[in-house]
């Protein structure tokens, strides 16, 4: 099984056997081995593959089912269709922080977030 995942994880990364000889420092024949199954398959190999082609299962298992497109550098959610750019990810703990505000709904200058997060809800309240 580790043969059709060798092979597929190049493909994958968009890789032709040599160039993935060359990124890996292995014999064409070696690899050629490998994916036919004639010989175990390098887990050093297969898991950096797996990293170029975006897989971040590969990290940390939590992660798993999650990538990072070589296409279109976006991150991509097993759960959602559309990809989020670095940008949508540095706004996230942001827009948490409005939704908790929303949700808490709390006197203004009271809030356990502190006055950055104070003022940050009177500003949305305002434009609301």
């Amino acid at each position: 099984m580790e043969r059709l995942d060798l092979v597929y994880a190049r493909l994958h990364a968009g890789l032709t056997v040599d160039q993935a000889c060359a990124l890996t420092g292995r014999h064409r024949t070696t690899w050629r081995r490998m994916e036919r199954g004639e010989t175990r398959v390098d887990r050093a190999c297969l898991v950096l593959l797996e990293l170029l082609a975006g897989e971040l299962g590969v990290l940390d298992a939590t992660w798993s089912g999650w990538r990072i497109s070589r296409f279109d550098g976006l991150l991509y959610s097993p759960a959602l269709r559309d990809g989020f750019r670095p940008a949508d990810v540095h706004r996230l703990p942001w827009l948490l922080q409005l939704v908790r505000l929303e949700a808490n709904d709390e006197e203004p200058g009271t809030d356990a977030l502190g006055p950055v997060a104070c003022g940050v809800r009177e500003r949305h309240r305002d434009s609301g």
